[in-house]
């Protein structure tokens, strides 16, 4: 995996959802670290996924093309493909946020789109088999100086800068005791990368459970949310994996994710995974 160049910690804090392009073009060096970047995390799927780049996927003469007018300027889009039946959005999350990461890293702007951008429109750029589709895309390139009016107007609809507050994420042992920020210890900063992490529609339904075998993920789904053609809340629990992984193992923390025996939760948890040092 291509090493990052700056801290984690301050490329999440940076990096905004961008829903407004210049017509900036990305040059010859930094496209070569962006295909070989996603062969990487292309490369670490348990399951058959693929990362495509779609180039001049916009045009100049229909910009919104394919994203019902919540993209305007891009003309470069990412792409993941994965199976119809069978798919994991968990692992789906991770892997895409992971490369989102990356192109922030480059100094790219993305957007998450899981809904709003028309699949058959960006499949038929693809050579898809029968049994792919495309569940996530982003627009990859470098956003206008100032945020549009567009950008302000969705941020402000879906309350993109508020996040839920420590004692309703992060818990001690069971779900009864909050976890204290300042008692999380080595676990303060890769929680709180959690916390600020993006999800559809800012639901934020990430819950976790520190004890002493390491941090227990849950999903607090929101009812019926996010489930017509794809688990976005489930997919919300990869993207928190992949803040929580990549920090923890910046600050000497290397870890793996597996399914573990957990503590319980109220009855509309499920849980997830499990990160264990």
């Amino acid at each position: 995996m291509r090493a990052f160049n700056g801290d984690i910690e301050d490329i999440i804090r940076k990096r905004k959802s961008c829903r407004s392009y210049s017509d900036r073009k990305i040059g010859n060096d930094i496209m070569a670290e962006v295909m070989t970047m996603l062969r990487d995390v292309e490369s670490i799927a348990t399951s058959a996924i693929q990362l495509k780049y779609l180039g001049g996927s916009g045009t100049k003469g229909n910009e919104r093309v394919g994203t019902y007018g919540m993209i305007s300027g891009a003309t470069d889009y990412i792409a993941i493909i994965a199976r119809r039946e069978g798919n994991d959005p968990v692992e789906i999350g991770r892997l895409f946020e992971t490369a989102v990461i990356q192109l922030a890293d480059l100094g790219l702007d993305t957007c998450w789109l899981g809904g709003s951008f028309n699949r058959k429109d960006f499949e038929g750029r693809l050579d898809l088999g029968s049994s792919e589709y495309i569940p996530i895309v982003s627009p990859v390139g470098y956003g206008k100086e100032r945020f549009s009016i567009l950008d302000s107007s969705v941020r402000a609809m879906v309350g993109a800068d508020t996040r839920k507050p420590w004692n309703e994420m992060f818990f001690n042992e069971n779900a009864l005791n909050p976890l204290e920020k300042d008692k999380a210890g080595a676990f303060r900063i890769p929680l709180e990368m959690v916390r600020l992490g993006p999800s559809a529609s800012n639901k934020q339904p990430w819950r976790v459970i520190v004890d002493s075998k390491g941090c227990h993920f849950y999903l607090s789904r929101d009812k019926g949310y996010g489930l017509k053609t794809y688990d976005l809340q489930l997919n919300d629990i990869g993207i928190a994996m992949c803040h929580f992984e990549l920090t923890a193992s910046q600050w000497g923390m290397a870890g793996s994710w597996k399914s573990e025996s957990h503590p319980a939760t109220p009855a509309e948890w499920e849980y997830v995974r499990s990160y264990i040092i």
